[in-house]
Order: C-alpha cells, then sequence, then structure tokens
C-alpha cells in the first residue's frame, strides 16, 4: 500500500531549452517517478519543453501545465499561483538558475512548503523550507541558514537517477566488464543542447586517437541544432558512428559502452551508477567543480574542451582507451558513488516533513495503551505483557538507569496521531530508538520516512550520537523499514530470553542537521 494518497501533490517548476538543457527537467522526472510510487500525484509547469520530453512527461502520468509563450513574469507568476492555490500541494519545487530570490518568495507567500533545487548557489534561497544539492561537491555546511530550520538535503545519497536505470541494474552488473585492450565502444553525449557544439570536437578528436573499427554512439539532444554539421563530420570519419535522437531509455547505452566522453553535469551521475568510465569535460561554469571533484575520487578523467585540440589531451584520450586497467578502476569506483536510490531517499525526506513530532503528554496515556495492547504490536515487543498505561513503548533494553527517555507523538497534517517514537540513552553516545504506528497506516511504508525524521531531529539535540535498533528476527517489516533509513545489522544479542538483531546507525551517517520549523517547535 503506497505512503501517500492521490491528495498529496508534487508540483514542480522547470524548463528545458537550446540555452538551459534538459537536465533540470530530467532529474524532476526521477523525483517525480518516486513521488508516484510512494502514491501521490505530480504537476510539472513548465514554459519551454521539447515535443519529445512532453510525450515523456505524459508518458510518466505526469500533470503538463505549460506557461503561454513570452508571457511576462508578473502574467508567470499569477499562472503559477493561481495553480498553487488550485492544487494544493504538499510541495512546491524549483529546478532552474532563474528562479532567484524574489521568485521563491512569492512562492512562499502563497504558504507553499518550497524545496529550491540548488547547484551553485544561485541565489541566497531565504524562503526555501528545504534546500537540495545533489552534486559530489555539496555539505550541508555550505549553506548558511539564513531561514531557522531549513532542511540541508545534500551530496551523492540523493542523487536524483530514473527508474529505467534501476531497471537495467541487474543487467548492467551482468555485462558491466570493461572490454581488454582497447575501447570498442564509445559514447558520446553532451546533454540535451550543447550549445558549443563540443559533440563535433570529440568526434573529430576520437578520429585521431582512437582505432579504426571502433563504434561511437553519439547522443544528439533534442534542443541541440548541430546535428547537419555533426553527420558532416561523421562521414569524413574513420569510425563507425551512430547518431542517437530520440533516445528514451539511455541505460541500454550505457550496458554496451566501454567509455563515455560526456558534459560534466548530471550525466555522470548515471554514468556512475551504471559503472561506465568516463571522460568528464565541463561545457558550463557550474560542471567545473563536479568534473573536478569526479576526477579526485577516481570515477572520472577529466579534461578541458580546449584540450581536445591539443597533444596533451588527445594522448591522455588515447591512454584512457587504451588501458582497461583505469577504465575498471573507474567503473568500481562510480557505482560506489552512486547507489541509484537518491530519488526515493529525497521523495522519503519530503514526505516526512508531513508529519509532525510533538512530546507526549500526560492526555496520550490511553491511546498509548490502546497502541501497545493491539497484538501485532505486542508480538514485536520482547515483553510477554501489555504495557501499563504509564509505561512508554518500545524496544529498548538495557538501558541505563539515568538514562533520560524522549518520547514523541507524530502526527498527520491534521493534527491526527500516526506513531510514536521513543528514544533512550544506552550509553554517553549511544542512543536507542523504537518506533510504532498506528494499526490502520501499517505497510504503506511510512515508517522509514519517520525513522529518518526522528534520526535527524535527535542529533539536533543529542549532537553526534549511534543510534540503535533492537528487532525481532521475525519482524521482518520493520527490519526493511530500518534498512531503508540506512541502519545495518550489527550484531545478535538476547533479550528477556528472546533473541534480537541489533541495528545500527553510525554517527556519521547523517550530517547534523536542522529540520523543518514545525518538527523543531512542536518537538521541544
Amino acid at each position: 500500500m503506497p505512503t501517500l494518497s492521490p491528495e498529496h501533490r508534487l508540483l514542480i517548476r522547470a524548463d528545458a531549452g537550446p540555452k538551459s538543457g534538459t537536465g533540470h527537467v530530467m532529474r524532476c522526472l526521477a523525483l517525480g517517478q518516486s513521488w508516484q510510487k510512494m502514491g501521490g500525484r505530480v504537476t510539472l509547469l513548465t514554459s519551454s519543453l521539447p515535443a519529445r520530453l512532453a510525450k515523456r512527461v505524459d508518458s510518466e502520468q505526469f500533470e503538463l501545465h505549460m506557461l503561454p509563450n513570452g508571457c511576462a513574469p508578473g502574467q508567470e507568476m499569477d499562472t503559477f499561483n493561481e495553480l498553487i492555490v488550485h492544487q494544493q500541494p504538499d510541495w512546491v519545487v524549483l529546478d532552474g538558475y532563474r528562479f532567484d530570490d524574489p521568485y521563491q518568495r512569492e512562492i512562499c507567500l502563497q504558504g507553499a512548503r518550497l524545496l529550491v533545487v540548488d547547484d551553485y548557489g544561485h541565489a541566497n534561497h531565504a524562503w526555501a523550507d528545504a534546500i537540495f544539492n545533489q552534486n559530489v561537491y555539496a555539505e550541508t555546511e555550505n549553506y548558511e541558514r539564513r531561514k531557522r530550520n531549513q532542511d540541508i538535503i545534500a551530496g551523492l545519497d540523493y542523487v536524483l537517477i530514473r527508474d529505467e536505470f534501476h531497471q537495467a541494474d541487474e543487467i548492467a552488473t551482468n555485462r558491466r566488464q570493461i572490454a581488454l585492450g582497447h575501447a570498442k565502444r564509445i559514447l558520446v553525449t553532451f546533454g540535451g543542447a550543447d550549445p558549443q557544439n563540443t559533440t563535433r570536437d570529440v568526434i573529430r578528436t576520437l578520429d585521431r586517437c582512437a582505432a579504426k573499427g571502433t563504434t561511437l554512439d553519439v547522443i544528439v539532444g533534442p534542443c541541440n541544432p548541430h546535428l547537419p554539421s555533426l553527420k558532416t563530420v561523421a562521414r569524413q570519419s574513420k569510425l563507425s558512428i551512430r547518431f542517437h535522437t530520440n533516445v528514451d531509455r539511455m541505460a541500454s547505452l550505457f550496458e554496451r559502452s566501454d567509455l563515455a566522453i560526456t558534459a560534466a553535469g548530471s550525466t555522470c551521475y548515471e554514468l556512475c551508477h551504471a559503472g561506465v568510465p568516463m571522460i568528464a569535460i565541463p561545457i558550463a561554469s557550474n560542471q567545473v567543480e563536479i568534473a573536478h571533484c569526479l576526477h579526485a575520487k577516481g570515477a572520472a578523467v577529466t579534461l578541458q574542451p580546449t584540450a581536445l585540440h591539443e597533444e596533451h589531451g588527445q594522448e591522455l584520450i588515447r591512454q584512457v582507451i587504451r588501458q582497461p586497467a583505469t577504465r575498471q578502476s573507474m567503473s568500481l569506483m562510480g557505482r560506489q558513488l552512486v547507489d541509484g536510490q537518491g530519488a526515493s531517499r529525497l521523495a522519503r525526506r519530503l514526505c516526512s516533513h508531513l508529519y509532525r513530532f510533538r512530546k507526549a503528554e500526560p492526555r496520550d496515556t490511553a491511546m498509548l495503551l490502546d497502541w501497545q495492547n493491539d497484538s501485532e504490536i505486542r508480538a514485536t515487543r520482547f515483553g510477554a505483557t501489555a504495557t501499563e498505561p504509564n509505561q512508554p513503548s518500545g524496544n529498548l533494553p538495557g538501558t541505563a538507569p539515568d538514562a533520560h527517555p524522549v518520547h514523541w507523538i507524530v502526527e498527520n497534517g491534521s493534527g491526527r496521531p500516526v506513531g510514536q517514537i521513543l528514544l533512550e540513552s544506552i550509553e554517553s553516545n549511544r542512543t536507542a530508538i523504537a518506533i510504532n504506528l498506528v494499526p490502520s497506516i501499517r505497510g504503506r511504508g511510512i515508517g522509514t520516512s519517520l525513522i529518518e525524521a526522528g534520526c535527524r531531529l535527535a542529533k539536533r539535540i543529542l549532537g553526534p550520537v549511534e543510534f540503535v535498533a533492537h528487532i525481532k528476527p521475525v519482524d521482518f517489516a520493520s527490519q526493511a523499514a530500518f534498512r531503508k533509513a540506512g541502519f545495518k545489522t550489527v550484531a545478535t544479542t538476547t533479550i528477556n530470553g528472546q533473541v534480537a538483531l541489533e541495528f545500527s546507525l553510525s554517527p556519521n551517517h547523517l550530517a547534523t542537521e536542522q529540520v523543518v520549523a514545525d518538527q523543531s517547535r512542536r518537538a521541544s
């Protein structure tokens, strides 16, 4: 059963075109796919979208709204605000560099919860409820919190990978064998637009560097106007060149590539996840740091566009083509960096903001006793008897005598209690955590979102501690929820004569983060 309902809406504002490329829309597709899998609905509002991408959005069953051509900023904002009022989205997502602080302010004045996708600090983002940066160099500490309790979501754990790459994961894992000797099949991709026609320069360079008979798969994006000139270059080449102009599923091209030469944008992360070694060429200022960091981590070799015309750059390309060990090392490192679960993590993170945490109060006693006497909850506990009304619930054995428990009631957006979380100190740097959900919402994936939100909030209060959960071996649902939240099985122990699995979340797994203001205010 899904976590969300069709009434839970995600409203995305992003464009695709010759100047902006297609990356903003494509990565938002991944987030939208995960939101829909949780049961919600997705709307894309755009002022520019190639026909092929519009068809793709329709195939994903997103609701598409096109802004009028050439509409003035005021007209755009009026249309946007009307859509917000009509749909009442749980989150508005802005992905684009022109959505500056005044634009963000207008959205927030409508009372919308706002997520801003950021790559290089194109605005202060003072009005955003959450700031999201998936890049390899991004860290929560990079952002000065101008608004109390902004949620900073940053780093490779949240890279947005579309479903097509998950569907190809098993095949890619089985087939990802780097060609011995020379790379025999090379993928060339420079985004949806490629304004400088770097693709042409790469083809010419490979004609000098690659062995005769090498196959080039050249992706020409929907906003790329250079296809005629590329075909002219191809006719003069000794290589076998195949152009791909309507690529709906890039994963199939990735699977059979021994090497990719690519712009240093979000495609790099897809290549990392697929285990494709790459030469990354930054063609925009916001790509320079991505290329540098991936090179430093061993997942890519970086080359400046001008080096394509210079002997040292051409020699570097020859070496990568000829050295399978180098390509194999990049492949392994890429897969270690990007596990492909970022979109689902981000969707769960956004979902967790739909719930509120408050301290348990005496008025909750009867409700808690009803929950704790539920047969399914009792089956997961390490005690055979019902919990007394004045005792908090939770499988928290072995706590220190002077431990100070934290007991939260979790409420949905309507203020209805849906569960509880209990935290209790075991040692100075270890905290036990237990969670119970009301029977009516179990099996909907909510548990993982609440575990993640509870750990983030607790870290803000307690600092860098290790979280520990004890779960019965037969409680597969709880095990799955904690694993999705990043917990690892570390030990088997005995509690009240019963076998228990001990799960742990290390202090370094979550950076010390601030969470939404409502959570902090109501939990304090």
